[in-house]
């Protein structure tokens, strides 16, 4: 029921993708003494956070579900301790598919951080996303709900 409730809760945060474009690295003319004036280098690479057709994991978001179900491993320092936790991962999807830059934003410990950051890497290429008719890299942002398992779960004296 737990990794059920998981498994909803990701599937809810991944709907939820904030849209803004990454930065790009601007100089200034040296003949322009305004700081309001810049121009923006036309090759310089672009990571979106949102994009007209955005990647997909191949198979769906349930198929990225069970996936992340199948492959994820509590780890024994938070069972031992009986720590729960939600990590955030990031991540880039480049023009390939290919999964890239992978990170906790927020570290929660016990080895949370490091089986989350794993088992995104170890994700199957997913189909990248597109603007304007052209494969681009987007950031991409998941949380993963790590909930004691049942099975091993502290049993309570009634």
């Amino acid at each position: 029921m737990k990794k059920t409730i998981l498994l909803f809760l990701l599937f809810l945060a991944y709907i939820n993708v904030k849209a803004q474009t990454d930065s790009t690295e601007s100089t200034i003319s040296p003949q322009e003494s305004s700081p309001t004036k810049t121009i923006v280098k036309a090759d310089a690479p672009s990571i979106f956070t949102y994009v007209e057709q955005m990647p997909e994991y191949i198979g769906g978001q349930s198929e990225m579900l069970r996936y992340i179900k199948e492959n994820l491993k509590y780890p024994e320092d938070a069972l031992e301790e009986e720590r729960e936790a939600k990590v955030y991962v990031k991540f880039v999807v480049d023009e390939n598919g290919a999964i890239n830059n992978v990170s906790s934003i927020r570290p929660a410990g016990y080895g949370f951080d490091e089986e989350a950051i794993r088992v995104v890497e170890s994700m199957p290429e997913w189909k990248p996303g597109k603007q304007n008719g052209k494969a681009v890299k987007v950031h991409f942002q998941i949380p993963i709900y790590f909930s004691i398992p049942k099975e091993v779960a502290p049993k309570t004296e009634e």
